[in-house]
């Protein structure tokens, strides 16, 4: 309650509690009390619902330490009275008064008891019975009844969220395109929706530029508040923005106060983490215990470096081992990862994408749950066949979990300011000037969207 950090409270095992009733039920009662409300109970919280607290003074480590050495003194007795009791099968059966069945059952519960009763929580095997998984499902679908909206993060596009149900815990999401289209812009979509509109603590890295650069008019930085405030990027770029404008950018913030306000919150935190520094998967992984964000995002993954330098005979080999290291740092942090990755010299203008067009496919097709290209749009008018550079395509090249196939159009336009919204069928009839028997392939990939 006092650091205020969910990691830390995740370490900690129910099963620590059940010696003292009234740490188990504080334990209970905050575990609550975060599922309802996204946040921690003050002491003050606590004391109202007559919950025990006390004022800790020493270190997180210290208190974990303590909380442990009680569990396995506990855990030991257990372990004394179970030996003794098979000492005494032994005897019995040594003395003919014992059925060996009898022993066989004492010593099946005695390991089952025990056998991982003093393995360190960091370290161990995690295994579940059905029942386990019955109880944890249950517990799950119950606490999606306190959330909002969908029990996923919502991304910009209803196509991927009626595809997908929302972005979830420890899922990743890989974003590609060909160099210089768009990517990135497409990226910082996707964080600005996870963070200020979903409302989660957001972590990115950009592994080709900084968060800002010494005039404030280039990097990820200039491209998000252009993206939230409405002001135009090329006039941001100018560097020097007149005070009515700096004032829009101030207003436009001070709504987002205004409304987590109302909901009894704060804006979540957004960290950027310089990448040109900390391209090792090992630096993502400090901060995320550092931080705690639930949302992690890194543009350009591909540059990123595996903890292990090892000797690695080719790229492939590289690359196949930072792909794996990074969907473990999603599913052992049990965070959101949204990443971009190019496309290869493979990938040909005027024709729909698959999934081997991904650059280093073969590395980078195992793990993310969902890929989806950013590809140029072309018209459809017979009289037109050139690119649009105001359009685009989303597509899904891969999924891993059953989601339904999605091609659909979005708005690619900077002036008079941010829109990379959905393009509607209505407006892309206008958009193109179809005749009405010309429609056939928006009309299937609308289909199919649907």
């Amino acid at each position: 309650l006092r650091d205020k950090n969910y990691s830390k409270f995740l370490r900690l095992d129910i099963k620590w509690f059940n010696s003292e009733k009234e740490e188990l039920r504080l334990y209970s009662f905050i575990n609550k009390f975060y599922t309802r409300y996204s946040k921690f109970p003050d002491f003050e919280t606590c004391k109202r619902y007559n919950i025990i607290t006390s004022t800790p003074i020493e270190p997180y480590e210290f208190y974990l330490d303590a909380l442990y050495s009680r569990y396995s003194y506990i855990q030991s007795k257990k372990f004394i009275k179970s030996h003794e009791e098979i000492s005494n099968k032994i005897r019995d059966l040594i003395l003919g008064t014992c059925d060996p069945k009898e022993l066989e059952l004492c010593i099946t519960q005695f390991c089952s008891d025990n056998l991982l009763a003093f393995q360190n929580k960091k370290e161990e095997v995690s295994v579940t019975t059905f029942s386990d998984e019955l109880i944890n499902f249950k517990y799950l679908q119950n606490r999606n009844k306190f959330s909002t909206g969908s029990y996923g993060i919502l991304t910009p596009y209803d196509k991927i969220n009626e595809s997908t149900h929302g972005l979830k815990m420890s899922e990743w999401l890989l974003i590609t395109g060909a160099a210089k289209r768009g990517k990135s812009f497409l990226w910082i979509n996707f964080i600005y929706h996870a963070w200020l509109l979903s409302g989660n603590p957001t972590l990115i890295s950009s592994l080709e530029m900084d968060s800002m650069d010494e005039f404030a008019t280039t990097g990820i930085f200039p491209r998000l508040i252009s993206m939230i405030s409405g002001v135009n990027l090329s006039m941001i770029r100018s560097g020097k923005l007149p005070t009515n404008l700096l004032n829009i950018i101030d207003k436009t913030m001070k709504k987002y106060e205004d409304a987590y306000v109302f909901e009894n919150k704060n804006i979540p935190p957004l960290y950027f983490l310089n990448g040109r520094k900390n391209k090792n998967l090992a630096n993502f992984k400090t901060a995320i215990r550092d931080f705690n964000p639930v949302v992690v995002g890194i543009d350009s993954i591909y540059l990123a470096e595996p903890s292990d330098k090892g000797y690695y005979r080719n790229d492939l080999e590289r690359e196949k081992r930072l792909v794996d290291e990074r969907m473990e740092l999603v599913q052992s942090t049990r965070t959101i990862g949204i990443d971009t990755h190019q496309l290869g010299k493979t990938a040909i203008k005027e024709k729909e994408l698959d999934i081997d067009n991904i650059a280093g496919v073969a590395a980078w097709v195992r793990n993310p749950d969902l890929v989806i290209a950013l590809e140029s749009y072309h018209s459809k008018n017979k009289d037109d066949k050139g690119e649009h550079e105001d359009k685009r395509y989303i597509t899904r090249l891969a999924g891993r979990n059953s989601e339904s196939y999605f091609r659909f159009p979005i708005h690619f336009k900077f002036k008079p300011h941010f829109d990379m919204s959905e393009i509607t069928y209505e407006e892309l009839r206008t958009i193109d000037d179809y005749e009405s028997d010309d429609d056939d392939d928006h009309k299937e990939i609308f289909n199919l969207a649907s």
